[in-house]
This record gives C-alpha cells, sequence and structure tokens, in this order.
C-alpha cells in the first residue's frame, strides 16, 4: 500500500545510517506554484522570496512528518 507521499509522486533517499527519507522538493514545487513564489518574486523582493521558502519547507517537512512518521 503506498502512501499519500508516494500517491503525489514522492520518492525516497537512503542516508548514512541506511534510513530512508522522503524527498521533499516535489512537495516543494507545487506549494511554491500554488502560492505565487516565483523568480519574479525573488527578483523583486530577495528577503520576502526567502521567507517564504523557508516557510514552505517548513511545512513540506510538518506535512511529511505527519503523514508517514507520527501517524
Amino acid at each position: 500500500m503506498k502512501s499519500i507521499f508516494e500517491e503525489m509522486g514522492g520518492t525516497y533517499t537512503l542516508g548514512e545510517d541506511e534510513m530512508y527519507y522522503p524527498d521533499l522538493e516535489l512537495l516543494i514545487q507545487q506549494i511554491q506554484e500554488q502560492q505565487g513564489v516565483n523568480e519574479e518574486l525573488k527578483s523583486r523582493d530577495q528577503m520576502g522570496w526567502v521567507g517564504a521558502c523557508n516557510n514552505i519547507r517548513n511545512a513540506a517537512e510538518e506535512i511529511v512528518l505527519n503523514e508517514l512518521i507520527y501517524c
């Protein structure tokens, strides 16, 4: 049975500690597109873009932790 993460096209990478960790790039790209965090924002307001990217990455990590780890 696939997890929601895998159904959305998510993949995993084997870490040095022999544990598989989810690759968050797909989740992050989708959220950036939904929220309009793009190159135009980056050229207009770099600090705003960095803050938005950090918030999106943290949100993606939280989603993965809640869906895969804590469930």
